[in-house]
């Protein structure tokens, strides 16, 4: 496996996000306590000697995941590596910033893969038909790509329209418009790279998120009302969200309210322990209530008393 690999050879191509990751990495143990860090080894009687228990692979972005799976099986498939897990000797983990949902089942799926673990879920054109009219900007991807005679899939990399891009990496499976240059246009992100201009327009923008409407489209259009109304404590608008979501998965979730994965889950843990969500992630009955409870506008009373100008003076003596 590591045998075939000459760092002085040629390249076919320049580094990408392997680069960046490889650059971060470097950074985190130079920050990290000497006492605190554990070797790296770098060839199998090293992993060996030190009873490696876990292979951690990195990477900033999932698109369509076949990328992850096809590095992962083929370490997976040397004798050494595979009698390793056979035996339960070793896990196989992936650590990643964002994903996209189809990129994040899709490497949950594989069999060589023990865990994933995300902070972002990215999206996708497939995954925001209530937001933007994706048939429509599909179908206008296609048609540009096809006038502007671009080869390759019109939709990025195995057809995977992803919207994500950082100002350090631009993936390949974005829309080809956006990335390929045309004699009919100047793409977005030309070359695949982020000027320093545009880096600092975009900034850390995020698509704005409006609950009501993710919750609209669930059917609830009662709480729906209720949000765009104000009517609902600012301390529990994702609480509720997530209760009206369930029960969707949790990258579904994320990228409906526009929250991270650990921060999904650190919502969920909450209600669950206050019993309004049960471990199989549906609602119990006070999980039910607790939104019929909030679908309704609050009771106003009034006393019947009306302003009076005049001077007041006891009635009643006792």
């Amino acid at each position: 496996m590591f045998e075939h690999f000459d760092p002085s050879q040629d390249l076919d191509s320049e580094p990408g996000s392997e680069a960046l990751m490889a650059h971060l990495v470097n950074e985190v143990r130079r920050a990290t306590p000497q006492e605190l860090l554990v070797p790296t080894p770098l060839t199998l009687e090293g992993l060996r000697g030190v009873r490696a228990r876990t292979l951690l692979f990195l990477t900033d972005y999932i698109g369509s995941g076949h990328q992850v799976i096809t590095y992962v099986d083929a370490w997976c498939r040397h004798p050494t590596i595979r009698s390793w897990r056979s035996f339960g000797f070793i896990r196989v983990v992936v650590m990643a910033y964002a994903s996209t949902i189809a990129g994040k089942r899709l490497v949950e799926a594989d069999t060589h893969i023990d865990a994933l673990e995300l902070v972002e879920v990215a999206p996708a054109l497939g995954a925001w038909t209530r937001i933007i009219d994706d048939p429509k900007i599909a179908e206008v991807c296609r048609l540009y790509a096809r006038r502007g005679r671009l080869r390759g899939a019109p939709l990025g990399y195995q057809d995977s329209a992803g919207l994500f891009a950082t100002s350090f990496s631009v993936p390949n499976n974005l829309p080809a418009i956006l990335i390929r240059r045309s004699p009919r246009w100047m793409p977005f992100f030309e070359g695949r790279s982020v000027t320093a201009t545009l880096a600092e327009e975009i900034g850390e923008h995020h698509p704005d998120i409006e609950v009501a409407d993710e919750v609209a489209a669930v059917g609830d259009a009662r709480l729906a009302a209720r949000y765009r109304e104000g009517g609902i404590e600012a301390r529990w608008h994702d609480y509720l969200g997530l209760l009206a979501l369930l029960p969707k998965s949790e990258e579904e979730i994320a990228l409906a309210l526009g929250l991270t994965i650990p921060e999904v889950r650190s919502l969920r843990s909450v209600v669950v322990r206050l019993g309004l969500v049960d471990q199989s992630g549906r609602l119990t009955p006070a999980g039910k209530q607790t939104l019929v409870s909030n679908r309704r506008k609050p009771r106003i009373v009034s006393a019947g008393l009306r302003p009076d100008a005049s001077p007041y003076y006891p009635r009643l003596t006792r």
